[in-house]
């Protein structure tokens, strides 16, 4: 009261019903007078809290820059562990190089801080053992750096909740031929069952089956041939040149008179499958499963920022090696590495000079194509062979739960966990079901599963 009295202020009695929203000012807690006449209460749950506090993605980064880790070092060198001094030079700073990588002192937060910024900042979009030991290699470098990257992942517990288990089919592999540069072939495919915004409510993703980059746009469950036409041309055409080959599904967009007399037209040869088959557009499936992986890791709570998060996830795939090519699709398409400012920045450079660079690229584009057949025959080997072995649960393992048949009662399946958990398993009911101790809040679901619906934690 000692405050408004030095104003010359009039009250006046506004009713509840046409006030549209509270007087923010009214509110701010920074001018809250400290006599602690109110004495705040927690009436959310501390998990809610996280929740909140991490709903914008732009906030989930986690970003250590080389600079900030150069500084780190330099008040730990007292911690260097490694001991052999074989290709290891100094520089003015007294830091420790190895083939030109920074050697990172024996401190655990400082190696968890590096591993976390490769791995689970949505510049990095959760990437495995492969891919994120690749990144931080190219600047970094630590004793058993290799066994600590491994470990981080594989309990990585958003890694267990949301990604895809990996394993082969048991039927034979026909993998399409290499094409011989990129954007000659490309796949197209869509991802529906997402909350609609502002009138899109599916995303369609369109895949160079050379370079393994992608693009992926909004769209609607509804789109006709002909806007899948206009896409072919404004996204397509205008930035790579027509594909010689397209390969899709039958959905009505890419099967519709209209678009095949168009193919025709232009010169397009469509090989749309003979019914929905993953074999046909394999690489469009396997990138649509990592761009739900993303987006399952960086949704907000109501799941209707996904179309922000588009670009970002493209960016993360793009700047990571692929393990057919050998190379990053932005390396492939480019020349040279993105530059993305938690890496040495040398590493970024590329070719001076057009002849240089011209057979730079055709370098690239040469081992590309070796790469992309040599594993074409090996994943054709190890897809035809390979067979899941069963697994057996003990009372007291941690288990997850396949999330396909169970009814959460949510209403996107595409942004919701691949897999729920953990729980622990309490019995062990006949050759392979087993009793789980389960929340009450899944208290409307039976308790036993088949062992093919568990996965370990």
């Amino acid at each position: 009261m000692n405050e408004l009295a030095e104003y010359d202020i009039k009250l006046a009695h506004v009713p509840g019903k046409t006030q549209i929203q509270a007087d923010p000012l009214s509110r701010r807690p920074d001018h809250d007078t400290g006599n602690n006449e109110l004495q705040d209460q927690i009436v959310l749950k501390d998990h809610l809290f996280s929740e909140s506090t991490t709903s914008d993605p732009y906030q989930q980064i986690n970003f250590i820059d080389y600079l900030t880790v150069k500084e780190q070092v330099t008040t730990l060198k007292d911690l260097y562990d490694f001991t052999s001094t074989t290709e290891i030079t100094h520089d003015s700073e007294d830091l420790a190089y190895r083939r030109g990588k920074l050697i990172i002192p024996n401190n655990q937060e400082l190696k968890t801080q590096i591993i976390e910024a490769h791995h689970g900042s949505i510049l990095a979009g959760h990437t495995g053992i492969k891919k994120t030991l690749t990144a931080i290699s190219n600047s970094y470098w630590w004793p058993r750096m290799d066994q600590d990257i491994k470990h981080y992942i594989q309990h990585c517990t958003k890694c267990q909740q949301a990604k895809p288990i990996r394993q082969a089919k048991s039927a034979p592999l026909n993998p399409n031929p290499t094409p011989d540069y990129n954007w000659e072939n490309i796949s197209v495919d869509m991802i529906t069952g997402i909350p609609e915004v502002k009138g899109r409510n599916a995303i369609i993703v369109i895949v160079d089956m050379k370079s393994k980059d992608y693009v992926a746009l909004p769209t609607t469950d509804k789109l006709t041939a002909e806007g899948w036409a206009n896409i072919l041309f404004k996204e397509i055409l205008t930035q790579h040149g027509l594909p010689k080959k397209i390969f899709s599904d039958r959905g009505p967009q890419f099967v519709a008179q209209f678009i095949t007399e168009l193919y025709k037209i232009i010169g397009i040869e469509g090989n749309p499958s003979t019914a929905y088959h993953p074999q046909t557009d394999g690489q469009t499936e396997r990138i649509n499963q990592e761009l739900e992986i993303y987006l399952r890791m960086f949704v907000n709570d109501n799941k209707k920022n996904w179309y922000l998060l588009l670009n970002t996830a493209a960016f993360a795939y793009k700047t990571h090696i692929n393990s057919t090519t050998g190379f990053t699709p932005f390396y492939m398409t480019h020349g040279h590495e993105a530059y993305t400012g938690v890496e040495n920045p040398d590493i970024t450079q590329g070719p001076r000079g057009l002849q240089e660079w011209i057979t730079h690229m055709k370098m690239i584009q040469d081992q590309a194509t070796h790469n992309i057949n040599k594993a074409k025959e090996y994943w054709k080997k190890i897809y035809d062979s390979h067979r899941k072995p069963s697994r057996d649960y003990k009372p007291g393992d941690k288990v997850w739960i396949e999330g396909t048949n169970l009814n959460m009662g949510t209403s996107f399946k595409k942004l919701d966990p691949r897999r729920y958990g953990p729980y622990t398993v309490t019995t062990k009911i006949g050759a392979s079901a087993y009793k789980l101790d389960l929340p009450p809040d899944m208290r409307g679901i039976h308790n036993v599963f088949n062992e093919s619906q568990l996965h370990p934690y």
